[in-house]
């Protein structure tokens, strides 16, 4: 998910780690983000994001509960960005509406020259293994490229509204 601030439409939230920590407690990590949702627009793209945060919750029930994410994706300033605005609200002169061929027609390029969901899964899974600090690089690098290019399609979505 990414997460702008009202008076900043360009601001994410990312938090800064040198280092990989186990998750929070619930009522550490969810409040924070729970938080963030009254005072910021949350966005996430697509069904299957908020599909796959159940199925998180419902393995991890100490971080969050279902419910939780339920309650969460139902506040007013919590947006599929796909479903609800790119889909219904907007065309684009691009074979596909995915967030990765959005960005990059507004011109974002991300650091990684291949960059997909499915890689970072596989360099998180060699990273459990080896412990290589370019494979931590990388996986941190593609989820904040993935966050600035949606903030990027956030931002020009805003445009087309002036």
């Amino acid at each position: 998910m990414s997460s702008t601030t009202p008076t900043s439409p360009s601001a994410i939230a990312r938090p800064r780690s040198s280092r990989w920590s186990a998750p929070q407690p619930r009522s550490a990590a969810w409040a924070y983000l729970a938080a963030r949702s009254r005072d910021a627009s949350i966005y996430y793209y697509s069904a299957y994001e908020k599909t796959i945060y159940k199925k998180l919750a419902a393995k991890y029930p100490g971080v969050c509960r279902v419910g939780d994410v339920e309650a969460l994706c139902a506040a007013p300033n919590v947006v599929d960005l796909y479903t609800d605005v790119v889909k219904k609200k907007t065309e684009w002169p691009c074979y596909d509406q995915s967030v990765k061929t959005l960005a990059q027609y507004l011109g974002f390029r991300w650091r990684h020259p291949n960059p997909s969901g499915a890689a970072s899964i596989e360099w998180f899974h060699s990273w459990i293994w080896t412990r290589d600090p370019r494979l931590r690089e990388d996986i941190l690098a593609y989820n904040e490229d993935d966050n600035l290019a949606t903030a990027v399609v956030v931002d020009a979505i805003r445009g087309m509204e002036r």
